[in-house]
Protein backbone atom coordinates (compact mmCIF):
# COMPACT_ATOMS: atom_id res chain seq x y z
CA UNK A 1 0.00 0.00 0.00
CA UNK A 2 0.95 3.70 -0.79
CA UNK A 3 1.52 6.23 1.58
CA UNK A 4 -2.00 7.40 3.10
CA UNK A 5 -2.28 11.47 2.23
CA UNK A 6 -3.25 13.27 5.42
CA UNK A 7 -3.23 16.81 3.98
CA UNK A 8 -5.37 18.99 5.54
CA UNK A 9 -7.20 21.62 3.12
CA UNK A 10 -9.11 24.72 4.23
CA UNK A 11 -11.45 26.63 2.30
CA UNK A 12 -13.18 30.10 2.62
CA UNK A 13 -16.06 31.57 0.44
CA UNK A 14 -16.12 35.17 1.03
CA UNK A 15 -19.53 35.62 0.15
CA UNK A 16 -21.40 39.70 -0.23
CA UNK A 17 -24.13 38.31 2.40
CA UNK A 18 -22.72 35.11 4.63
CA UNK A 19 -19.24 33.74 4.89
CA UNK A 20 -18.57 29.53 4.20
CA UNK A 21 -15.18 28.05 5.70
CA UNK A 22 -14.82 24.94 5.36
CA UNK A 23 -11.95 22.17 6.28
CA UNK A 24 -11.31 19.18 4.73
CA UNK A 25 -8.42 16.47 3.72
CA UNK A 26 -6.72 14.88 0.81
CA UNK A 27 -9.37 12.45 0.55
CA UNK A 28 -12.32 15.61 -0.28
CA UNK A 29 -14.00 14.95 3.05
CA UNK A 30 -14.86 17.49 4.73
CA UNK A 31 -14.26 17.58 8.17
CA UNK A 32 -15.91 21.07 9.30
CA UNK A 33 -17.20 23.89 8.66
CA UNK A 34 -18.89 27.05 9.65
CA UNK A 35 -21.37 29.92 8.19
CA UNK A 36 -21.68 33.38 9.31
CA UNK A 37 -22.96 36.62 7.97
CA UNK A 38 -20.72 38.74 6.63
CA UNK A 39 -20.42 41.76 8.30
CA UNK A 40 -17.68 44.89 8.99
CA UNK A 41 -14.39 43.83 7.90
CA UNK A 42 -12.88 43.47 11.29
CA UNK A 43 -15.53 41.37 13.14
CA UNK A 44 -16.07 38.83 9.98
CA UNK A 45 -12.22 38.36 9.52
CA UNK A 46 -11.64 37.37 13.13
CA UNK A 47 -14.64 34.99 13.04
CA UNK A 48 -13.17 33.11 10.00
CA UNK A 49 -9.95 33.15 11.73
CA UNK A 50 -10.94 32.08 15.02
CA UNK A 51 -12.51 28.90 13.13
CA UNK A 52 -9.70 28.50 11.16
CA UNK A 53 -7.21 28.65 14.37
CA UNK A 54 -9.70 25.88 15.72
CA UNK A 55 -9.58 23.48 13.22
CA UNK A 56 -5.92 23.89 12.53
CA UNK A 57 -5.44 22.82 16.68
CA UNK A 58 -7.71 19.87 15.69
CA UNK A 59 -6.87 18.59 12.88
CA UNK A 60 -2.86 20.13 12.09
CA UNK A 61 -1.45 22.90 10.03
CA UNK A 62 -2.95 23.51 6.51
CA UNK A 63 -1.41 22.11 3.72
CA UNK A 64 -2.99 25.51 1.59
CA UNK A 65 -6.11 27.41 2.12
CA UNK A 66 -8.01 28.24 -0.84
CA UNK A 67 -10.05 31.80 -1.16
CA UNK A 68 -12.94 32.81 -3.12
CA UNK A 69 -14.38 36.70 -2.54
CA UNK A 70 -17.43 38.63 -3.47
CA UNK A 71 -15.05 41.14 -4.70
CA UNK A 72 -11.91 40.74 -7.03
CA UNK A 73 -8.71 40.15 -4.96
CA UNK A 74 -5.53 41.68 -6.08
CA UNK A 75 -3.35 38.76 -7.38
CA UNK A 76 -0.48 40.31 -8.38
CA UNK A 77 2.30 39.18 -5.73
CA UNK A 78 4.84 42.34 -6.95
CA UNK A 79 1.91 44.35 -5.70
CA UNK A 80 2.11 46.39 -2.15
CA UNK A 81 -1.74 45.22 -2.32
CA UNK A 82 -1.13 41.79 -2.68
CA UNK A 83 -4.74 39.57 -0.94
CA UNK A 84 -6.41 42.49 -0.76
CA UNK A 85 -9.97 42.82 -1.52
CA UNK A 86 -10.01 45.76 -4.95
CA UNK A 87 -12.69 48.29 -5.50
CA UNK A 88 -16.04 46.96 -4.09
CA UNK A 89 -19.80 47.83 -4.08
CA UNK A 90 -19.77 45.90 -0.71
CA UNK A 91 -19.57 48.69 1.81
CA UNK A 92 -16.38 49.05 4.16
CA UNK A 93 -14.88 46.31 2.46
CA UNK A 94 -12.64 47.85 -0.49
CA UNK A 95 -8.93 47.53 -0.01
CA UNK A 96 -9.38 44.74 3.01
CA UNK A 97 -6.60 42.92 3.00
CA UNK A 98 -8.17 38.93 3.56
CA UNK A 99 -5.19 36.95 2.12
CA UNK A 100 -2.65 38.39 4.90
CA UNK A 101 -4.25 37.40 7.85
CA UNK A 102 -5.11 34.02 7.22
CA UNK A 103 -1.05 33.71 5.43
CA UNK A 104 0.10 34.97 8.99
Amino acid sequence: MGKMDTRILGAVEAGGTKFVCAVGNAHGEILAQTRFPTCEPTSTLATMLDFLRQQRDNFGPYAAIGIGSFGPIELDATSTRYGHIRRTPKSGWSDTDIVGPIAR
